[in-house]
């Protein structure tokens, strides 16, 4: 009953599930923290659908028999976080969206190339993905580079706290 994951309220007839967990029978996890404001929370049958979501790769399809091969398409849920740029392995996309965490409660910091190196850091062409995708960057990819590598990021607030001789956001 509950599905292992809460208790039933005799009283009421209804399930009092566990953290982490919910639905009339505690038969889904929810997302951590409700995504913070700045993100969706998507069943893993959405999320394989989507070119945005983390871990970036093609779209494809998680469906099939639920009683043996995908019974959890619709149990198991995760957060697609908030992004005011284009997510993905694309040409004009991103490889992180803006929030980010299982729980998009972190900010990434204005991204830009790295003046003191030869290397174009924010090209992702043939890139592997970020965060473990299955896919690499076409021509036109974006990588993210917190403050340009010349700071350091405040995840909390997404501003960059410049190294000494360095300025920006």
């Amino acid at each position: 009953e509950c599905s292992n994951a809460g208790l039933c309220n005799r009283a009421t007839g209804k399930c009092e599930c566990f953290d982490g967990y919910e639905g009339d029978a505690c038969q889904r996890s929810s997302c951590p923290n409700a995504c913070s404001g700045h993100g969706r929370c998507l069943s893993m049958k959405q999320l394989a659908t989507m070119t945005e979501a983390l871990p970036l790769s093609p779209a494809t399809t998680y469906t099939g028999s639920e009683t043996t091969t995908t019974w959890d398409e619709d149990k198991i849920f995760g957060c697609v976080c908030d992004s005011s740029w284009p997510v993905g392995i694309g040409a004009s996309e991103v490889q992180e969206p803006e929030w980010f965490g299982p729980d998009c409660s972190l900010k990434h910091c204005p991204r830009g190339d790295d003046p003191e190196t030869s290397t174009v850091e924010t090209n992702c062409e043939n890139v592997a993905a970020a965060d473990g995708g299955y896919a690499t960057g076409v021509a036109g990819n974006t990588c993210q580079v917190d403050c340009s590598n010349r700071g350091i990021c405040d995840h909390s607030t997404g501003l960059c706290k410049c190294f000494s001789g360095y300025y920006g956001e």
